[in-house]
């Protein structure tokens, strides 16, 4: 908090330069913080100040851009976090229009980045009952998934695409294809299964 305040002063005086920047990043973080601490009120007055100081116009380079993404994703996880899930959906969806498409040498950050909140965004999607959407988005959180084969750990893959399958089940029981929203969850209850199996195989030779 201390810190913010310095690079306050600092930023007023700067306000497209790295003064500006930092001081940007370091109410994000003190928001992330207090978001993490259970203090909405307070992570909510960090945040909005951020928000406020991001230029309408953002400068040249990937960093601002990058800032920004931050900024919503923290909004969404705040506004999820309250069940204002209208907010936290318009805060997602800014996001991902900010975000590049996963291509280059960023392809598996940007790939992971954005299908994680793909699963977030559908957890929103489904409390307000936009099921069809969910539906629709599922098919690009696969094609993001099987981006990251090889380029993160299996671990880490199974589990987002049993997330994925989760949403997606839950979107057809409410669109009523229910056959094919059995055999999402069954797929997602599998792989699970097979992680948490040699959890306990462990376990048990510990006992």
């Amino acid at each position: 908090a201390t810190r913010a305040v310095e690079l306050r002063r600092e930023g007023a005086a700067d306000k497209r330069g790295d003064a500006h920047a930092r001081l940007i990043d370091a109410l994000a973080s003190l928001a992330r913080h207090l978001l993490a601490a259970g203090d909405a009120a307070f992570a909510d007055s960090s945040l909005a100040e951020a928000e406020s100081l991001i230029p309408r116009k953002l400068p040249a380079g990937d960093a601002w851009r990058a800032r920004a993404v931050m900024l919503s994703r923290i909004r969404a996880s705040l506004e999820q976090g309250r069940n204002r899930h209208a907010e936290a959906i318009a805060a997602f969806e800014t996001a991902l229009r900010a975000l590049p498409q996963p291509k280059g040498p960023a392809k598996r950050d940007l790939a992971a980045t954005r299908v994680q909140m793909l699963v977030r965004l559908g957890r929103s999607r489904l409390a307000l009952g936009q099921a069809e959407s969910v539906a629709t988005e599922a098919a690009e959180c696969e094609a993001l998934v099987g981006l990251l084969v090889g380029e993160v750990p299996h671990r880490a893959i199974e589990t987002l695409r049993a997330a994925v399958l989760a949403n997606e089940g839950a979107a057809l029981v409410a669109l009523g294809q229910y056959v094919e929203a059995e055999r999402r969850f069954g797929s997602g209850l599998a792989i699970l299964a097979a992680h948490t199996a040699p959890e306990m195989e462990d376990l048990r030779r510990q006992m």
